[in-house]
């Protein structure tokens, strides 16, 4: 995994999810090193995705029930804070999405008016030449 938001997602974790830097501890990563920071995301997401199984297959050496526990419902709530991430970043892609559309949509209707004046404009010009002068 490329990870581009290890960062954004070790800094929110650190802020946002409950024991993130004692599970850490724990699977033996240091989220303040950034060499760890993919390991703990890959880590991390594994787990809250597939629960407990993927715990104990690779992390073996997290024995202790308490922290055992703690780790997956830490890893889980990673998890869903990287959901939390994504979904923000499509509302914000979404918003910009819309506003640019809305703005062409009013530059092509602008468009189209001005086309329609310039037809009338050329229109009543063509009907002026065969007006009976009187």
């Amino acid at each position: 995994m490329a990870c581009k938001y290890c960062a954004d997602y070790i800094a929110r974790g650190l802020k946002d999810v409950e024991n993130f830097e004692k599970a850490c501890e724990a699977l033996r990563l240091d989220p303040h090193k950034q060499s760890d920071w993919e390991a703990i995301v890959r880590a991390m997401v594994m787990i809250g995705q597939f629960g407990t199984i993927r715990l104990a297959r690779r992390f073996p050496f997290v024995t202790d029930e308490k922290t055992f526990l703690m780790v997956a419902r830490t890893a889980l709530n990673f998890y869903w804070m990287t959901l939390d991430f994504w979904e923000d970043k499509l509302v914000i892609e979404r918003q910009k999405r819309k506003e640019a559309d809305e703005k062409a949509a009013a530059d092509l209707q602008a468009h189209i008016d001005a086309k329609i004046k310039e037809h009338e404009k050329a229109r009543a010009t063509f009907l002026e030449q065969f007006r009976i002068k009187g």
